[in-house]
């Protein structure tokens, strides 16, 4: 569970409530890692834009990725691949990109329910199905790993031992991602302990 974590509620999906104050939120601690899902529709938007997203009822837990938090990005569709690690460019917060995703949305987030919005709000303004988003870079290369059929993955944050299985995976028995590389800002070589904050 995340202490200190507000929900941001809304009539519409990219605009925060009227009276919603914008200091800072306690320290919190950060998350172990998270994982994003996409499809291959928005895998490639996912890569040129350096966004990862997920619907309204992810914010809470994405408020707490910190700058070292291992991200990871899992393609569910066939053939099933997992890319990482990615690192948070910034804090997470509610439409970053309006119109991110849009026209590749697959309704699909954590525990398999819709993204959280809806294609567009029919009054001419741009919305995301996933307005829970955040900047990433990647540090170094692009790893990617086809997980067998039999591994089940749920979208969302991820506890240390995951975690680590996951990295462990990417690096034995992953391959060099290169097709997206270009696209996605690079960021220092090692966001590890001795690295400043971002």
């Amino acid at each position: 569970l995340v202490r200190g974590a507000r929900t941001l509620i809304s009539e519409t999906p990219c605009q925060l409530p009227v009276g919603s104050s914008s200091q800072a939120s306690p320290p919190r601690e950060h998350l172990a890692g998270f994982l994003f899902f996409c499809s291959n529709k928005t895998m490639d938007e996912c890569f040129a834009r350096s966004l990862f997203g997920g619907g309204r009822q992810d914010m809470k837990a994405m408020e707490s990725i910190g700058p070292r938090t291992p991200l990871l990005l899992f393609n569910f569709m066939s053939p099933r691949r997992l890319y990482g690690p990615f690192y948070a460019d910034g804090p997470a917060a509610l439409c970053i990109v309006a119109d991110a995703w849009r026209d590749g949305a697959t309704g699909r987030s954590r525990g398999g329910g819709r993204g959280g919005g809806r294609g567009g709000r029919g009054d001419g303004e741009a919305s995301t199905p996933y307005p829970s988003q955040v900047r990433v870079y990647r540090a170094g290369d692009v790893r990617c790993w086809r997980p067998p059929e039999s591994v089940h993955l749920d979208m969302g944050a991820l506890h240390g031992a995951k975690v680590a299985e996951l990295l462990g995976h990417l690096r034995d028995s992953g391959t060099l991602y290169k097709a997206h590389t270009i696209e996605l800002r690079a960021g220092p070589a090692s966001p590890g302990p001795g690295s400043s904050s971002r």
